[in-house]
């Protein structure tokens, strides 16, 4: 091995004695760049990186740093652009100093900034170059060119499977377009053959209507009832009446709370069912109840014992009561239908108009009669 090749890796190496590191900076040395460097701070200002010299705070100095950026203007290269992603560090700039003081041996202020102005431009290309050179050696394999070879047969591959994809958007556009055509056609097919089930609903609403009207006279004359009977008779039945429209009160605004559930979500559930159910059934018992006592205190004859209102609850409670269990529902909730939409809108209606009459009822807390108070 020949003492030339012995001598560069004598060179290379981070421990060498025979170039200039920090490592090797002797004490003495290191005192002397302390020195230095303080006294350009004070005299020159603070010269740490490229920032601080682009504009420095001396004159001379900014004439120095304006001739090294015109250099840069006429390679079409930016300084800024080119430095401001390189980290100078302390270490950097003692090293600069200490080649300055081991080359000129003195520690002259204005020429010693002058040269760590240059040498800190000298600093950022040498950073610059190991950079771009530590890349290049990274990326420059034998392989490369294969590699690029098989990006771009990749490439084509993808392009030509983009365009068989496109092919297949259209398809499937043309197949959505005559789905949509069939969609219509079926549309207005289940729409004619619709059309009478909807005029015999149409029918059915108009005598819910009527049936809705009868049943708001009934209410209403049952609230407005008087009752002839002894002052302590009187408070027994207020207090029997109280319990019974307060009752009747819950079960027709819980109603209205699960109709509109129902109607907003499109859909009815068993529990839905069974609370309709149950609820429909204790409005026609509350109102027999007071039908029979509207008997018993001689305000209405026998054969009024039965009213509008009590039929139509037991006709809902059994609407339901077929929905549960002649229609065996499997799943828990069912989606409604146009018909029976329909119908739970009307029922709907009516409760409305239910709830409408008993929040005019004066519940009084006291055993004061309710008939007395409205007569």
């Amino acid at each position: 091995m020949s003492n030339l090749y012995l001598q560069r890796l004598e060179h290379y190496n981070p421990q060498s004695k025979i170039r200039l590191t920090y490592n090797i900076i002797t004490p003495e040395l290191k005192e002397k760049i302390k020195i230095l460097k303080k006294d350009i701070y004070e005299k020159k200002g603070t010269i740490k990186n490229f920032r601080h010299i682009n504009p420095p705070r001396d004159e001379e100095l900014a004439h120095l740093t304006e001739g090294f950026n015109l250099l840069f203007d006429t390679e079409l290269i930016s300084a800024p652009s080119l430095f401001d992603n390189i980290k100078l560090n302390e270490k950097d700039i003692d090293e600069i100093l200490a080649s300055y003081f081991v080359a000129h041996r003195n520690l002259n202020v204005s020429e010693a900034s002058k040269y760590l102005v240059a040498a800190l431009y000298l600093k950022y290309l040498i950073k610059a170059y190991k950079k771009v050179k530590e890349h290049y050696f990274k990326n420059n394999r034998e392989t490369l060119f294969l590699e690029l070879e098989s990006l771009e047969k990749e490439r084509n591959e993808l392009k030509q499977e983009n365009v068989k994809l496109q092919q297949l958007t259209e398809e499937q556009k043309k197949l959505i377009g005559e789905l949509k055509q069939k969609l219509d056609a079926e549309y207005s097919r289940a729409k004619g053959e619709f059309a009478e089930t909807i005029r015999k609903l149409e029918k059915q609403n108009e005598q819910l209507k009527a049936e809705l009207e009868a049943d708001k006279n009934e209410l209403t004359a049952f609230s407005f009832s008087q009752c002839k009977t002894s002052g302590i008779y009187k408070a027994y039945i207020s207090n029997r009446l109280d319990k019974d429209i307060r009752n009747l009160m819950i079960a027709i605004q819980e109603n209205n709370r699960v109709y509109e559930t129902i109607l907003e979500s499109g859909k009815i559930s068993k529990d839905q069912m069974n609370t309709l159910m149950w609820h429909n059934g204790q409005i026609r018992d509350i109102i027999l109840e007071c039908r029979n006592l509207a008997v018993e205190l001689n305000m209405r004859k026998e054969e009024f014992q039965y009213d509008k209102t009590g039929v139509n609850a037991i006709k809902i409670t059994r609407v339901f009561y077929e929905l549960l269990f002649e229609e065996e529902i499997y799943e828990n909730e069912i989606e409604l239908d146009l018909k029976l939409k329909l119908i739970i809108t009307k029922m709907y209606e009516l409760n409305s108009k239910w709830n409408s009459i008993i929040n005019n009822f004066k519940i009084i807390p006291q055993k004061v009669s309710v008939l007395n108070k409205i007569s």
